[in-house]
């Protein structure tokens, strides 16, 4: 377990050496303290211009044990499949659309929910998606 010395030290190493590459998207902006001392929150205008990943992401899941197949029955049957999905968002990580296209194409996933056909061959617990094999290109 980290001390919070250590987790401090971290942080302080971080912004000196990242600075303000930390806010690339200039969100900070939207966070000012005004002249007369009081706080300007412009929470709408920041979540409008923050982006996590910049690019399209796409989930899929991926089905590494009997709880997340049973769930995935379940979604082919029901009227209203939204609860199972959320309790299915453990299982999901986020592609890019390049590498999402690739499994698609070679039929490794199948655009339901974008669910992962073979998890034993095309995830690895450790170090995540597999995207192409012969390149041995993996992904988290």
């Amino acid at each position: 377990m980290l001390s919070t010395e250590a987790i401090e030290y971290y942080f302080r190493e971080l912004y000196f050496y990242k600075g303000e590459q930390l806010d690339a998207n200039s969100i900070m902006k939207h966070f000012i303290k005004t002249k007369r001392g009081n706080f300007s929150f412009e929470f709408r205008k920041a979540a409008q211009e923050f982006r996590f990943i910049n690019e399209n992401t796409y989930s899929i899941v991926i089905p590494f044990d009997e709880n997340a197949r049973q769930l995935i029955e379940k979604i082919k049957y029901a009227d209203y499949p939204k609860k199972y999905l959320r309790q299915l968002q453990p299982y999901t990580v986020s592609l890019y659309k390049q590498d999402y296209d690739a499994l698609l194409n070679k039929e490794e996933i199948k655009d339901i929910t974008a669910v992962m056909l073979n998890p034993d061959v095309d995830y690895d617990m450790n170090t995540g998606v597999v995207i192409d094999k012969e390149s041995k290109a993996l992904f988290a």
